[in-house]
């Protein structure tokens, strides 16, 4: 856009309201509330350098390589332990470069070995066997001898420590063999196995295990393949298991585990009685079923007996549902594992007084496996200081006593990432169960008194991490801390830093271009484990609109592990509706996948509305045990306003899950008094409500007030919206408040807490909260009551960017006449700030009423000297092409605002196609001339008349970069080159100048194709 005139840069709704920010008063800001974002302002964040501009392909690459991640990096690892074992190399770094098409791995500068892109398991599996036979044995010193005739059951529990440190004293002695080597790779894959680290501080652990199978398969003739299996799947690549699995053996507990041969490995359960690998693998399925099916399976532990040690307490640890059984076990299981911890370090020291009373050497086994789990973490806490001490504290000084140096199985770094991979994953549960699950201040703080001051690197990480997240749910979150976050807490992995991620995305507005530098930065920590590509998939989709990148990932994380989830999310995205009608009936997609599924085939029709019906029975009855998911349910009924359905099914959840507790029941309890509101029945819903409200949840008193209005009860009401404002303070909170004064016509009332409130200046995903509040509540009522409502926020002192937030939603219900009333009275005191609004206005009343009485409207308000570039940019934006034509003129303008009226003139004709002679006669007449204008030559380019490499030549600064790639995507996107065009419009974005028309447009174009849900083959055959 001209570089003389920057106020016309300000294109969209979001930059009418940051050029607002000049004549804000803040008057209602009290002195002591720091100074917050108006609406749509970017925060002040620092960003990472641009790529600039060059040509597709080298953008793409260089674009590309910035969201990059490393190689798996326990893979990275495993061939490091090669290196140190095999070439005696102390410390044996290994670096990845990208090249072509895979990686080239290097130790000191000389290549290695290679790896795709994308590399699975097996790809590493053969690396690191390549490079043993390259390295050769003989440091190793090998005797010879034969393998054992059988392999014997893999060491679970204690047994698996100790038959490490067993053969680690044997090696010492000189005792060498083939065998040593194959039963270290099978207790080292025992142990990963038995390692749960959902905080990824334990790399260690698997990536030792995957360095001594490929030791153990590149001296031996072992083949190793259930212990292959088996680290595939520890590791995550699943889909290598199952073909791993395949081969093994019928009848095995490994290929029934991997195979969900849930039948058979509960009887081998029932038979190992919890002394091996079938228990272990039981209780990890078990952690994966649904709480209903695990629940019923589980009530038959008792006979099973399979105890409670640490190789069937661990797996408990990957129960990752929403129910508080399922995130309460971190609590329970800490003490559980820093009990283990003492018991170790007993045991290596033999004779050597354990500090805090030795612990037996086995595990009670009573009739319930979860009341002995209680019994022995009350037992835990009685033996050690954790009261006194606090966990962390306690497993550092612990831990730092763990281990024997210069092990070459189990060395000190193995056995000590081991436990802090298991006791991390436990805190994790604790806390996200206090922070998510309890939800109060008090929850919060109880579980970071019991984690203890930070006294070491590792556990000082993991309470900043919490502290931090705490902090950004408390509010006001520090989003500085928050983005400088996504760099440090160095010892913590992906799952806990995409935390901090997603505090961030609920902070920062959709326009900020900090978004490019937190996604970059989440991409630093990651690599290209399958999780770990759904994770970047997701946040490239979610804060970047980035379909090409986003798509790519979602299909390199299927080829390594069937993610339901991605499954069928990426079935959906390409239509494929039989694929979608397949998975529906697939018991292994799990029941949130298809009910996802479910509700995409109602919304294209592709199921009757009785056959919906019977598919969500059939899924409630497998499936319901989730609130979470039965809720999704009886949202679907409520959007097609079946109201006593959606009830029941409501009300038949509770039935089965009697043994609630508080929280959950009253997130149950708030749905049902607004079903019950719905159906005109307000007094059975307070009724139903009512137990719920000793929680203080911040829903239960948010329907607990609308309840109270519809009752006519308008002063407990408000009483109660006050105290939950107190509680939790927040837009929702202010949003709530008003809502009521508004249905109640205290129009008043309601601009005065708004002008009051501390928490008035929000962001512009706040306001739209307002901006929703207010069109529900008066979209239906008569005009003048909107227009009173509107005319006190306006006397209250909103000024005109909060009022145009606050209206704009009023469009969205097409209200189209109250639409028209509001956004004429708005006034903006900069006349070509004023002109965006009064374009508004046009487009609704041509709407409401016709385009020529709108364009009759808009002519006296809109002045010659306004009627140029000012006019087009906005009509441009808005796609009211015809006034390019029609109305637009440039007699008033310099050369430059001639120029990019005649380029928007150009750009809107290649958008729509047009076919009108006469429009295309004038830009053939006008942009035939040769001129050096920068503009003029993107217009020249847009008409076919110069080469993309002659405009790219001439784009020298910022802003004409970010220019010049918003008309490449366009025209790309206009030949039907989606692949191309989404890569040019995040060319634009990545320039990050905000208050550019071309940023926002782009931004805009890449938001409505993420909104369709359809893959960018999709977009490119329907044209969208």
């Amino acid at each position: 856009m001209p570089a003389l005139s920057p106020r016309l840069r300000l294109l969209l709704l979001l930059a009418v309201l940051l050029a607002c920010a000049l004549v804000y008063s803040g008057q209602a800001l009290a002195p002591a509330h720091p100074t917050a974002p108006l609406p749509g302002m970017p925060l002040p964040l620092p960003r990472d350098p641009r790529i600039r501009l060059q040509g597709l392909p080298s953008f793409r690459a260089a674009y590309e390589e910035s969201f990059r991640s490393k190689p798996d990096a326990r893979f990275l690892r495993a061939l490091s332990e090669l290196e140190r074992l095999l070439g005696g190399s102390a410390s044996a770094s290994v670096d990845a470069r990208f090249h072509e098409d895979g990686w080239i791995l290097q130790v000191e500068g000389k290549e290695v070995g290679r790896l795709p892109e994308f590399p699975d398991f097996a790809d590493a599996l053969s690396l690191l066997e390549t490079r043993a036979h390259q390295l050769g044995v003989k440091r190793l010193e090998l005797q010879t001898g034969s393998l054992p005739p059988g392999a014997s059951p893999l060491p679970m529990g204690r047994a698996t420590l100790e038959t490490l440190r067993e053969l680690d004293e044997a090696w010492s002695r000189g005792k060498r063999s083939p065998a040593t080597l194959v039963g270290a790779a099978r207790a080292s894959v025992a142990l990963a196995l038995q390692l749960t680290d959902l905080t990824e501080t334990a790399d260690a652990v698997p990536a030792r295990a995957l360095a001594l199978l490929a030791l153990g398969r590149a001296t031996t003739s072992a083949a190793l393949t259930e212990e292959r299996a088996l680290l595939s799947h520890v590791l995550g690549y699943e889909r290598t298991a199952r073909q791993l699995a395949s081969a093994l053996p019928s009848g095995g507990a490994a290929r029934a585990f991997l195979l969900q041969e849930d039948d058979l490995l509960e009887a081998l359960a029932e038979r190992d009685a919890g002394a091996g690998v079938a228990s272990h693998l039981w209780v990890r399925r078990l952690a994966r079923m649904g709480r209903v099916e695990r629940a019923e399976r589980s009530s038959r532990l008792a006979a099973q007996q399979l105890g409670v040690g640490l190789h069937v307490v661990a797996p408990r640890l990957l129960m990752d549902g929403t129910h508080p059984e399922d995130q309460f076990i971190g609590r329970v299981a800490a003490p559980f594992i820093l009990a283990e911890v003492a018991w170790a370090n007993a045991h290596e020291a033999p004779g050597v007084a354990n500090p805090y009373g030795m612990l037996p050497p086995t595990w009670p086994r009573t009739s319930d496996s979860d009341e002995a789990l209680l019994q022995w973490m009350h037992h835990s806490r009685e033996l050690l200081p954790v009261k006194e001490r606090g966990l962390l504290p306690l497993f550092d000084e612990l831990l730092e006593k763990t281990g024997r140096p210069g092990a070459v199985f189990l060395d000190a770094e193995v056995e000590r990432a081991f436990f802090r991979g298991l006791f991390d994953s436990a805190l994790y549960r604790s806390a996200m169960h206090c922070l998510d699950g309890l939800a109060t201040p008090e929850a919060t703080a109880d579980c970071t008194e019991s984690f203890g001051t930070r006294e070491a690197r590792t556990s000082g990480d993991f309470q900043q991490w919490y502290a931090r997240l705490v902090a950004a749910r408390k509010g006001p979150r520090d989003e500085q801390v928050l983005l400088q976050s996504l760099n440090d807490l160095k010892s913590l992995g992906a799952p806990l830093i995409n935390e901090l991620h997603d505090e961030l995305e609920a902070t920062i507005d959709r326009i900020d271009p900090a978004r490019t530098t937190m996604t970059r930065r989440l991409a630093a920590r990651l690599d290209t484990r399958p999780d770990h590509r759904v994770i970047l998939a997701d946040a490239l989709r979610g804060s970047l609109s980035n379909l090409v990148l986003s798509e790519r990932l979602y299909r390199a994380s299927l080829e390594a592990c069937q993610y339901p989830g991605v499954e069928s999310w990426l079935a959906w995205r390409e239509r494929d509706f039989a694929k979608m009608k397949q998975l529906l009936h697939d018991p292994a997609v799990g029941g949130t996948n298809q009910l996802m599924l479910l509700e995409k085939l109602l919304t294209e029709k592709q199921l009757t509305a009785e056959e919906v019906a019977r598919e969500l029975e059939a899924l409630v009855a497998t499936s319901g045990d989730q609130w979470s998911f039965t809720l999704r349910g009886v949202e679907m009924l409520e959007r097609a306003r079946d109201y006593p359905r959606a009830r029941a099914l409501a009300e038949r959840w509770l039935e089965w899950n009697a043994q609630l507790d508080d929280v959950t029941r009253g997130v149950v309890l708030v749905k049902l008094a607004h079903l019950h509101a719905l159906e005109g029945n307000p007094a059975r819903g307070w009724e139903v409500l009512t137990p719920a409200l000793t929680t203080y949840r911040h829903e239960v008193l948010e329907q607990g007030a609308l309840l109270l209005q519809a009752l006519g009860d308008e002063k407990r009401a408000l009483a109660m919206a006050e105290g939950m404002a107190h509680r939790y303070p927040g837009p929702s909170s202010l949003a709530l408040i008003a809502e009521l004064h508004w249905r109640s016509g205290r129009y008043a009332e309601a601009a005065a807490a708004l002008k009051a409130s501390p928490v008035r200046r929000l962001l512009a995903k706040n306001w739209r909260l307002m901006g929703t509040r207010f069109a529900d509540v008066f979209g239906g009522k008569p005009l003048e009551e909107g227009l009173r409502a509107f005319n006190m926020l306006q006397e209250g002192g909103l000024n005109a960017a909060e009022l145009q937030f606050l209206t704009s939603f009023v469009r969205t219900r097409e209200s189209w006449q109250l639409s028209v009333e509001l956004d004429s009275r708005i006034q903006f005191p900069d006349a070509s700030i004023r002109l965006g609004s009064q374009l508004r206005t046009y487009q609704s009343l041509a709407r409401w009423k016709s385009k020529a009485e709108a364009l009759e409207w808009l002519r006296p308000r809109v002045p010659p000297p306004l009627r140029g570039v000012q006019l087009a940019t906005l009509a441009f934006e808005a796609g009211a092409d015809d006034l390019l034509w029609e109305y637009v003129q440039s007699n008033h303008e310099g050369e430059r605002d001639v120029a990019y009226t005649w380029l928007l003139k150009a750009a809107s004709s290649v958008r729509t196609r047009d076919d009108n002679p006469e429009h295309r006669r004038a830009l053939e007449e006008y942009f035939q001339l040769e001129r050096p204008d920068f503009y003029h030559q993107v217009g020249r380019y847009l008409l076919g008349l110069t080469s993309e490499e002659e405009v790219l030549a001439l784009a020298k600064q910022p802003d004409q970069q970010q220019e010049l790639a918003f008309f490449l995507a366009l025209k790309a996107q206009a030949e039907r080159r989606y692949e191309d065009a989404a890569t040019w419009y995040a060319a634009a974005v990545e320039q990050g100048l905000y208050r550019e028309g071309e940023y926002q447009w782009s931004l805009a174009q890449l938001w409505h194709w993420r909104a369709q849900e359809l893959s960018l083959a999709q977009l490119q055959k329907r044209g969208l």
